[in-house]
């Protein structure tokens, strides 16, 4: 498959055709028993596209934005993503509000009513009014570990900011 691309693109294109391949069993699944209108499904990548290493692999697009993966500029944090639920999602609705998926877990509590047993902190927040059409703007910030920092013992938390000003690192 695609013998007609170098090595890298090959790659590549071989890893989108899997995860489409994936994503297009599990629906056909769901459509099998029945439930695929009332089920959410969420995908996003983990990050950016990765940057030139060891393999001088350089795939990937950010749009312009600064940064790849590992950095914590929007090119390496941001990325897209989709919730298909069709019993409650409009096709083709897009939305411009950086969400995480940290996100997910009080989304899916709110949305299914379940009261956490303690008050235990939870770093994202609920998408659910977003879902509805009733928020536009997160009511906190992303937070965010610097690996790199973590990794020689200096752990920092960055919060990132999307408020359309330049992406910065937040102590």
């Amino acid at each position: 498959m695609y013998a007609q691309h170098g090595e890298d693109e090959q790659h590549y294109y071989g890893c989108v055709t899997a995860v489409d391949d994936q994503v297009s069993r599990l629906y056909r699944t769901l459509e099998k028993l029945g439930v695929a209108e009332q089920t959410m499904v969420w995908f996003c990548s983990d990050n950016g596209p990765e940057d030139r290493g060891t393999i001088d692999r350089n795939r990937g697009f950010t749009a312009g934005l600064r940064g790849r993966e590992q950095s914590l500029f929007a090119g390496g944090v941001g990325v897209p993503a989709f919730l298909y639920w069709p019993d409650r999602v409009e096709a083709g609705r897009v939305v411009d509000t950086p969400c995480s998926t940290l996100d997910h877990f009080p989304t899916v509590t709110e949305l299914i009513d379940y009261a956490l047993p303690d008050r235990r902190p939870i770093d994202g927040v609920s998408l659910a009014p977003m879902i509805d059409g009733k928020m536009t703007v997160r009511p906190r910030p992303i937070p965010s570990l610097s690996i790199q920092r973590a990794k020689r013992g200096h752990v920092r938390f960055a919060y990132l900011r999307y408020d359309r000003q330049p992406l910065q690192v937040l102590n």
